[in-house]
């Protein structure tokens, strides 16, 4: 069995907060190791054991074809794993709360589980029922399709209720069009009932919006149904669902029915995946055409056609409940799949830096394999993250061979591997926020690599040999520190560029915590999330000058006198936030966890620092 039970790993995060730094006997240890900046010579006698060779062995096999692009949670990802903890096993490398492995000890040790539940619905059926009677049924899987409705987002449920019409569902003051101040004007709650709204926004022809925006060009209400998702959250009241008319503005450009045909793709292979259950937080979204709307309106005596003409003319809401209409769901769904994050722990030699701890990570999963494609269908992400995967797994070898020889860490090192990073960072979310297997507050670096094998054709010195460095102003400043000294110290030829905005990876999860991170990252080749992201387009002599760069680095941080972290500040939380995504939702604050509306990121704890009063500390 490749993957262990979840009440194994509840064991193991007891023992990794109570004896999780127990001494582990494997190693022998009689030498102070010394840091960088004191022996840099000691340091180049290992970091010149990452060579460009060892970094190829392993990324040809991560992203060979036989992993099929180890999408998360598919069978190519669950192989890489076994390769990873194989080789972490062949090390007697321990993993976290445990002795060092054997040559039969189970390799799924290694392995931290969590489940990952699927949006999309096997099947969803729907039917309209207007005057108690059924009038319409449609149904929409991969077997079957009509011209009545599909599904669009959000959660799955089974669900029964009534339905209010709600305009365009729009809510924007600046625009001078709100449909949820026109509900609240008429006492309408719109809790426990489906919405029925028109898409996008009014327009007479296809990019010009009726609204008063600059030059009547659409605005974001037509850019992305987010914004429509959001407006509802912020009622306050939930809806069972919202059936959204697809087909009666300018921008249909195809009929109904082969729209369905192509949103049988968001349920088949694994395209919307969360780390809760999405039917408590995303409210399900269907497409419905005119056919079925009309249906659904003929009750309240108008149609679709008529109260679309009617606001285009007015540009006011028209809002109303729809009489003795009801719309009932039935769905099958998807069941939730399995992927695993993967830990190995090499304890610090010091008896009381070892309880600081400083996390190498990289996330192993890639977008896996499809099947629609003609010709190459894999994609292997060599490059993305398959570099960074290798540089962890080889640095993990250079410090098992340095603790040996009586140089290990003075701190301890987490080697962490996560997968779902691009799904939204799942793995290193469900580690900070859902099972913390070392402490956090321990945690005093983390040292990211997502792409440290590809070159950046954009790269504005268009340098060969360079590397994207970034961290977070105001608590990942003596990290960036340190890499420029460590750079010097070993005379090491790499660039260091600061990395242009957007890039997003799994050190985001560490930041909420304001834990110090360094993310390096080589960014996005011309193979970016191609299928052409395969081993041979690897330059593995500048990969390793960047790998010894980072293992250098990482050697101060581990093994320096003065603590990482000086900062006199204390956490204090102060509600939610949705793991930042780049979208405004990043400035809401919620009450509680769940799922963003908007972005369908995990909601974490918000953090706010605060001073720490300088006679509390010197009590201390």
């Amino acid at each position: 069995m490749l993957f262990t039970s979840t009440s194994h790993f509840k064991k193991l995060l007891i023992l990794g907060t109570v004896t999780f730094f127990a001494c582990q006997g494997a190693f022998s240890q009689s030498k102070k190791t010394s840091a960088l900046f004191e022996d840099p010579a000691l340091v180049k006698t290992y970091q010149q054991l990452i060579t460009p060779e060892a970094l190829s062995q392993k990324l040809y096999v991560i992203a060979s074809d036989s992993l099929e692009g180890r999408g998360t949670g598919e069978p190519g990802e669950k192989k890489a794993a076994h390769y990873i903890a194989s080789f972490y096993q062949a090390l007697h490398l321990p993993s976290i709360g445990g002795s060092p492995r054997t040559a039969t000890g189970a390799v799924s040790d290694y392995f931290q589980p969590f489940q990952l539940y699927q949006g999309a619905p096997i099947k969803a059926t729907l039917d309209v029922y207007t005057g108690g009677v059924k009038r319409m049924n449609s149904i929409f899987s991969l077997e079957k399709t009509d011209d009545l409705s599909y599904y669009l987002s959000g959660g799955v449920a089974n669900a029964s209720g009534q339905v209010v019409f709600a305009g365009y569902g729009i809510a924007d003051d600046t625009l001078h069009y709100n449909d949820f101040t026109a509900l609240r004007s008429k006492h309408i709650s719109i809790k426990d009932k489906w919405l029925l709204i028109f898409a996008n926004e009014p327009a007479a022809t296809p990019g010009q919006s009726l609204l008063p925006t600059p030059g009547h060009r659409l605005s974001d209400w037509s850019r992305s149904f987010t914004h429509k998702q959001m407006a509802i959250w912020r009622t306050g009241e939930r809806p069972l669902g919202i059936l959204v008319i697809m087909d009666a503005g300018p921008e249909n450009n195809s009929s109904f029915a082969q729209e369905a045909r192509k949103a049988t793709e968001a349920i088949t292979g694994t395209h919307q995946l969360y780390l809760l259950e999405p039917s408590a937080d995303l409210i399900q979204t269907y497409a419905v055409s005119t056919k079925m709307a009309d249906q659904l309106l003929k009750a309240s005596g108008h149609s679709v056609k008529e109260l679309k003409n009617a606001i285009e003319k007015s540009m006011e809401p028209i809002v109303f409940e729809i009489p003795k209409a009801m719309v009932k769901a039935t769905v099958t769904k998807k069941p939730p799949i399995q992927a695993v994050n993967i830990f190995a722990f090499l304890e610090g030699s010091d008896p009381q830096l070892k309880q600081e701890v400083v996390v190498l990570s990289a996330h192993y999963d890639h977008l896996g394999r499809d099947t629609s494609l003609v010709g190459d269908q894999i994609y292997n992400g060599a490059a993305d993250d398959g570099s960074g995967t290798a540089a962890v797994m080889e640095m993990a070898k250079v410090y098992t061979k340095a603790k040996e020889q009586g140089y290990g860490p003075r701190r301890s090192i987490l080697f962490a591997l996560f997968s779902g990073e691009e799904r939204g960072k799942l793995g290193s979310l469900f580690f900070t926020n859902r099972q913390p297997l070392v402490p956090l507050h321990r945690i005093v670096a983390v040292i990211n690599m997502d792409g440290v094998g590809g070159l950046d054709r954009k790269h504005p010195t268009q340098s060969g040999n360079y590397v994207y460095i970034s961290g977070e102003k105001g608590f990942s400043e003596e990290l960036i520190t340190i890499n420029a000294k460590a750079r010097e110290a070993i005379a090491s030829q790499v660039e260091l560029t600061d990395a242009p905005p957007g890039f997003s990876s799994d050190h985001e999860s560490f930041r909420d915590y304001h834990i110090p991170f360094i993310y390096y990252s080589t960014g996005k080749t011309e193979h970016y999330h191609q299928v052409t992201d395969e081993p041979h387009t690897v330059d593995y002599g500048h990969m390793a000058q960047v790998t010894q760069l980072i293992f250098a680095a990482s050697w101060q941080m581990a093994n320096q006198d003065q603590p990482i972290r000086k900062r006199n500040v204390t956490l204090k939380q102060v509600g939610y936030r949705c793991a930042p995504c780049g979208l405004n939702c990043d400035k809401e604050v919620f009450k509680q966890r769940g799922l963003c509306p908007q972005c369908r990121m995990l909601i974490v704890p918000r953090f706010i620092e605060q001073e720490v009063n300088k006679a509390e500390v010197s009590a201390k």
